[in-house]
């Protein structure tokens, strides 16, 4: 057995022997180091934690790629690219960037082209064949079974709105306690009535004295 991932502590101790001439900087967790000089050191630091090196760094390793670009978030490939650019921008011109992933992989390709338009142009036509945000605005209604499920019908939809579910959600958020989600799509330029339904819903339950335990969300930035 072989873990898929090592962490950002063991690795800062397996470079700190393979390297012992060079002082070593761990910026992970909550140490985070916001920059350091430009002497020669080796810093590990996980995603967001990066310091700023005075002059830029001379080379930066990219760890774990497969890892991040297979998490099941609908934003895994924007947001893994984002963190790589950023990480990019505080390379200094001359210096080397390496990946430590699948060369072939679109996000590590648009990286090494240093192509974020395309990468972003692809990104959306994928979604907009898809029905996913944002080519398609999206709701989620998320809550107590019978909150949301009140919600629902006083919910009017415009007639090109799609309702999927509602659905359990797993794992429940506190045990013996269940949520439930509810997801409406609407294609391309359906934003304003679908507020306006679900405003209304929202006003509709209010007066009824529907208790509030439900969430309305359009295009949530998690979503998945």
């Amino acid at each position: 057995l072989r873990a898929t991932a090592v962490g950002a502590a063991r690795t800062a101790e397996e470079l700190g022997k393979a390297f012992p001439e060079y002082r070593l900087i761990d910026s992970s967790g909550d140490h985070v180091v916001p920059e350091i000089g430009s002497q020669a050191v080796l810093v590990v630091a996980t995603p967001g934690g990066e310091p700023v090196a005075t002059g830029g760094y001379a080379a930066a390793a990219l760890l774990d790629a497969d890892l991040m670009l297979a998490r099941p978030e609908l934003r895994t490939a924007e947001d893994t690219l984002r963190r790589w650019f950023q990480v990019s921008a505080l390379v200094r011109p001359e210096g080397r960037i390496v990946v430590a992933g699948n060369a072939a992989h679109p996000v590590v390709q648009a990286l090494i082209r240093s192509d974020p338009a395309g990468f972003a142009s692809r990104e959306l036509l994928e979604r907009l064949a898809a029905h996913l945000p944002p080519a398609w605005p999206v709701a989620e209604i998320s809550g107590e079974p019978t909150a949301v499920t009140a919600f629902l019908e006083r919910l009017t939809l415009p007639a090109a709105a799609e309702l999927l579910g509602p659905m359990p959600v797993f794992p429940p958020n506190a045990p013996g306690e269940q949520t439930i989600r509810a997801i409406v799509r609407i294609p391309p330029g359906g934003l304003r009535p679908l507020a306006a339904a679900l405003k209304s819903a929202a006003a509709a339950s209010s007066a009824a004295k529907v208790p509030a335990l439900y969430t309305v969300s359009i295009n949530p930035i998690n979503f998945r």
